[in-house]
């Protein structure tokens, strides 16, 4: 599962939607021209199921807005939502929520899209298997590293200007062998073809290292190998 996209609601409109909006209207003498203030325009008891009440000697006199002004609400968590399924023998995320296009999506539209994206975060991710030069030098990420371990000796190269970044990979193929066959035999093979004595006795056996790999001594070697070492750094 690839995880692409977070689409939000943005906070003013989240905004618009939790809060209170204001209407300010100013009575006026006439219904034509500028609005002179004038009385005898609204009835004192206002508010009735959100109707704007005239008195009752407004005859044709008039009003004007003058003012909205729209108020937030203050934010009030409540117990939470669990982003897993809670259902009884359940594990996991819920079942796909409403994905239609709200503004305000439900808590447990929310919950169930955070719950697949930590599980997308989770999920391993497989790096490309690379063996030999010419895949380093084909590799952005290991060129950056290695221009950058160049900075110590003042080598360091801006990959950005022209053959800067072929030249670098030359190198890289150079020194780690272009093709398979080129890499093993700077580095496995040399290995492999060094001569160990192994075993006690007057006559102790004598083979390579890869030879030494199909005896029961290669794991009692391995970890002689890696204890040393340790004791070392």
């Amino acid at each position: 599962m690839t995880i692409k996209k977070l689409k939000l609601t943005p906070k003013e409109r989240i905004a618009e939607a939790l809060g209170t909006t204001t209407v300010v209207m100013n009575g006026c003498t006439s219904n034509a021209g500028t609005c002179t203030p004038g009385p005898q325009v609204f009835d004192a008891t206002q508010n009735q199921e959100g109707l704007v009440v005239t008195h009752g000697s407004a005859n044709d006199k008039g009003f004007i807005v003058t003012s909205v002004k729209s108020t937030g609400s203050q934010y009030k968590g409540g117990t939470g939502t669990i982003i897993a399924d809670e259902s009884p023998g359940k594990t996991g995320c819920r079942a796909d929520g409403d994905f239609e296009n709200k503004m305000i999506p439900e808590n447990t539209v929310i919950a169930h899209n955070l719950c697949v994206l930590c599980a997308a975060l989770q999920e391993p991710r497989a790096g490309n298997l690379i063996v030999y030069g010419e895949q380093l030098a084909a590799d952005d990420d290991f060129l950056q590293v290695a221009n950058n371990l160049l900075s110590a000796l003042w080598e360091r190269q801006d990959l950005n200007k022209s053959g800067a970044k072929t030249k670098l990979g030359e190198i890289v193929k150079t020194t780690f062998g272009k093709n398979k066959q080129a890499s093993e035999g700077k580095f496995r093979d040399p290995a492999n073809q060094q001569h160990v004595n192994y075993n006690t006795g007057a006559t102790p056996e004598k083979g390579t290292i890869g030879q030494l790999e199909t005896t029961e001594a290669a794991p009692t070697a391995l970890s002689y190998l890696i204890v040393n070492r340790e004791k070392k750094c």
